[in-house]
């Protein structure tokens, strides 16, 4: 008989319990007073922008940036007043040694790890409900109904998100967006005020000169202020906001496409679905169906 090679997968990340699997809506004004505890925790702003803290110095992070929290570190969040966070909270125990290379970075996570993550998110909602109304959320509870092997993807999720970070090189160091090194950033008057209106918007259209006329400000300077503060032009920055906020809509489920594209300002639902594939890569309907697998 012939004999067959058989092989043991190596477990480089694994999960071994589930904490929390959370999707929060901040108010601008949000303040966390900050825990401790002895598990892995990561953090990732879906939506605006916050200010987190780890074992005393705050950072930074953005939109589409992730940040862990190792065990035992003390930590804090804070939105910066000026606009609504949506953020991402899992926690997780994991004795692997490879976690190391996740302490003191913020990564910015790839268009697949978004869709991973979502995934993780819709899953974990299937089987898992909050035991607190508000953070410090100290838990979860199981859903009697939840799907078959809900549980075993969340964990498979949550593994494949940690393994395809760990390959990723887009990261930076904390100390580059600590308080400190972001001191300008932080402080940027006209370019927060900029953000604000766009985030105030995005049920509509709006043209640099609406957005010159309330600041104060001409078109030109403007453009140029916001362009060295964030690295982008003010219009590309309004529609990757209202890319992401359809993202986010869709993956609540709460509205169809014709909804979505009617809140977010667009002149009919055919011209969403082109604006939203030429910016991901899928049509809206693609995409609720690649997170919903």
């Amino acid at each position: 008989m012939q004999q067959f090679t058989k092989i043991t997968p190596r477990k480089v990340l694994e999960i071994s319990r589930i904490v929390t699997i959370l999707y929060f809506k901040f108010p601008k004004d949000f303040v966390f007073a900050g825990e401790r505890h002895g598990f892995w925790e990561f953090i990732y702003v879906d939506k605006g922008e916050i200010m987190i803290s780890a074992d005393g110095r705050e950072y930074c992070l953005k939109a589409g940036e992730l940040a862990f929290h190792r065990p035992g570190e003390f930590h804090t969040v804070k939105a910066n007043g000026v606009l609504a966070p949506h953020v991402f909270v899992a926690s997780f125990e994991c004795d692997s040694p490879a976690m190391k290379r996740f302490e003191k970075k913020i990564l910015r996570l790839s268009d697949e790890d978004k869709n991973i993550l979502a995934k993780l998110l819709a899953e974990g909602q299937t089987c898992y409900e909050k035991k607190d109304a508000a953070p410090p959320i100290h838990g979860m509870n199981r859903k009697k109904n939840a799907p078959f092997g809900a549980e075993q993807m969340v964990k498979c999720l949550l593994e494949e998100l940690l393994v395809s970070i760990y390959r990723s090189r887009d990261s930076i160091l904390k100390s580059q967006r600590s308080r400190s090194a972001q001191a300008k950033v932080v402080g940027r008057g006209l370019t927060m005020q900029i953000l604000a209106i766009l985030e105030a918007n995005l049920n509509k259209p709006l043209s640099l000169d609406e957005i010159s006329l309330a600041v104060g400000y001409s078109v030109s300077h403007i453009k140029g202020v916001f362009k060295t503060d964030t690295g982008k032009s003010i219009m590309d920055y309004f529609l990757g906001l209202k890319t992401e906020e359809a993202k986010i809509r869709i993956k609540e489920g709460s509205q169809n496409i014709t909804q979505i594209a009617d809140a977010l300002g667009f002149q009919n639902v055919y011209y969403f679905s082109r604006f939203f594939k030429q910016k991901t890569g899928m049509t809206p309907t693609e995409y609720s169906k690649a997170i919903g697998e």
